[in-house]
């Protein structure tokens, strides 16, 4: 047993050097109102630069303009068969309503959480339940990660887990077993 106490340090140990490697940049902060929202493609437009990049990104997605209770009524009056993320009921005057990342098509993800992919992935789909007014605030963060790191998506899903800590969002399943 002591063997499988040392190599869980070892790689520990290995996490938090290559932890030390990585650079988290600043978020990109995208103001996003619904009711201008027609098409997939004006998302295409806003999110121009992060079209076919298969980077490593944190995003977190917020209500700008409404009080937390307004976006819980308007969720359980939802008249939509739609798989939809996991409410958390935490009503905790905080504006975060998802926190989640994308190592392969951010741009994609972002498109399902608006509401303009397929019901049958569990996001958001904000566009089919919440009322045309809202403003939504997307903040993506870039992780840049050496290719050569081993365990990149453990230490992608541990940074995803501190943020969703720190927000604590309506929606949502804290990611990973950390």
């Amino acid at each position: 047993m002591e063997n499988i106490i040392l190599k869980t340090k070892e790689r520990l140990h290995c996490l938090i050097l290559n932890l030390k490697r990585i650079e988290l940049k600043d978020a990109k902060i995208f103001k996003i109102k619904l009711e201008e929202l027609k098409n997939s493609s004006q998302i295409d437009e806003i999110l121009n630069e992060f079209k076919n990049k298969k980077n490593n990104y944190i995003y977190i997605i917020k209500i700008e303009d409404k009080k937390i209770n307004d976006v819980v009524d308007e969720f359980k009056c939802r008249e939509c068969e739609i798989k939809i993320s996991k409410f958390n009921d935490n009503i905790n005057n905080c504006r975060s309503l998802y926190v989640g990342s994308s190592t392969s098509d951010i741009l994609s993800r972002i498109k399902q959480h608006l509401g303009f992919l397929s019901n049958k992935v569990y996001a958001l789909h904000l566009k089919k339940w919440m009322k045309p007014s809202a403003i939504i605030i997307l903040e993506l963060y870039e992780i840049g990660i050496d290719e050569n790191i081993q365990d990149k998506k453990i230490i992608v899903e541990t940074i995803e887990q501190t943020f969703w800590d720190l927000n604590l969002p309506l929606f949502g399943k804290r990611s990973g077993q950390m």
